[in-house]
C-alpha cells in the first residue's frame, strides 16, 4: 500500500504502484471505502470484503469490523 501512496524509496520494479480503482457516481449506494493491504486482498475479493463489512456495519463498530476482518483472513491461512 505504501508504494501506491508514495513510499518512493522502495523499488517500483518489485511491486508496481498500480492500485485497483473503482469510480462510483456521487449518488451511488457506496457508503464506505475499505483501504487494506495484500493481507486482506490475497485472501478475499472486493465483493467478499464488501459483503463482510456490509453485514456488520449497522450493528458493529468499524474498529471491531476491521479486527474481525483481519481475524477472518488470518484464519484462512
Amino acid at each position: 500500500m505504501t508504494r501506491v501512496l508514495g513510499d518512493f524509496s522502495i523499488s517500483k520494479r518489485v511491486v508496481p504502484p498500480i492500485p485497483d480503482i473503482l469510480v462510483y457516481p456521487r449518488k451511488s449506494s457506496a457508503s464506505l471505502v475499505v483501504l487494506a493491504s495484500d493481507g486482506i486482498w490475497d485472501v478475499m475479493t472486493n465483493e467478499e470484503v464488501a459483503r463482510f463489512v456490509s453485514e456488520r456495519v449497522n450493528t458493529t463498530s468499524l474498529k471491531r469490523i476491521a479486527s474481525e476482518l483481519l481475524d477472518h483472513c488470518l484464519a484462512q491461512n
